[in-house]
């Protein structure tokens, strides 16, 4: 467990790095910034309790609520993912009995991309029902909820094959 610590803690710093400093979109002026901190929910091992990926979860969210003043958005949806984690994983990777023998980092690119799209999927959901909470701008939810997915899903896959030890 040690080994896939020190593994997910080397995502974790500069992801959380790049999303703080470089992704912040009030720095950067822009309305659509990608969330690439959700590749750390892609690679965090799946032998681990699910109580500690809650507990990663939490603390990831509440680093990017605390520095870009969300307001507890992130958090409430980067817990979400890690709850339904297990359930994803089954449904990507039906095939497998256990989902804890499935090694993220070993499965092929177009099962990577199929995980990746439905956590970014599921999480801007959250994240701009959140934000906007008015059913009222229901176009303004779709709008940003399918482009910023697409740009999110877009640069952590380019991440994903630039990071591939293959």
């Amino acid at each position: 467990m040690s080994k896939n610590l020190s593994r997910v803690l080397v995502w974790f710093f500069p992801l959380l790095f790049i999303q703080i400093f470089v992704l912040d979109p009030y720095l950067l002026g822009l309305k659509y910034v990608p969330f690439i901190y959700i590749l750390l929910f892609i690679y965090i091992p799946n032998n681990y309790p699910k109580w500690l990926v809650l507990i990663i979860g939490f603390f990831t969210g509440f680093l990017i609520d605390f520095s870009n003043y969300y307001g507890g958005i992130h958090a409430i949806c980067c817990l979400i993912i890690c709850f339904l984690r297990p359930n994803i994983l089954k449904i990507i990777f039906g095939d497998v009995l256990n989902t804890n023998d499935i090694k993220i980092e070993k499965e092929s690119f177009f099962n990577k991309l199929k995980y990746l799209s439905l956590v970014v999927l599921i999480h801007h959901l959250f994240i701009y029902l959140f934000i906007v909470f008015d059913l009222k701008k229901s176009m303004l939810i779709l709008e940003s909820f399918f482009i910023n997915s697409l740009i999110t899903t877009v640069i952590c896959s380019l991440i994903i094959i630039l990071t591939n030890k293959k």
